[in-house]
């Protein structure tokens, strides 16, 4: 069963008013997640899609397994959804090696996905972070 097929399976349990959940990486955003959204009144009209930046260079250097392009393309199939889906996001500023330039690009991009709310947070290292 696929998480979007799990959804679908909550949201109509007989007594479920409401389902919310968060997506723990883009990598595990599939479109038959807005498509189960789209379908099921249960499932709340919000995503929460974590991009963390908007520069490859960055997003490469963080070791995220996707692009600008890449996340932008999950945008528009939640864009092109029926229901009128929130959305909201992480940003890190601050990630070693970034640059001026690179924090420019996140306005554009702001702008461009239109979020609903976006929780920024500065670099802070953890164990096992790449550097």
């Amino acid at each position: 069963m696929s998480f979007a097929e799990l959804l679908v399976a909550v949201g109509e349990l007989p007594g479920i008013r409401r389902v919310r959940f968060t997506t723990s990486h883009p990598r595990d955003f599939t479109q038959d997640i807005v498509q189960a959204i789209d379908a099921t009144p249960t499932l709340c009209d919000h995503i929460h899609l974590p991009v963390q930046s908007g520069s490859n260079v960055v997003l490469k250097a963080m070791a995220r397994e996707y692009t600008r392009e890449w996340y932008l393309e999950r945008m528009s199939w939640i864009k092109a959804a029926k229901r009128d889906i929130s959305i909201t996001s992480d940003m890190i500023v601050g990630f070693p090696g970034e640059t001026d330039a690179d924090l420019r690009r996140r306005l554009p991009w702001s702008v461009e996905v239109k979020y609903d709310a976006v929780f920024a947070f500065k670099f802070s290292p953890r164990p096992n972070t790449r550097r």
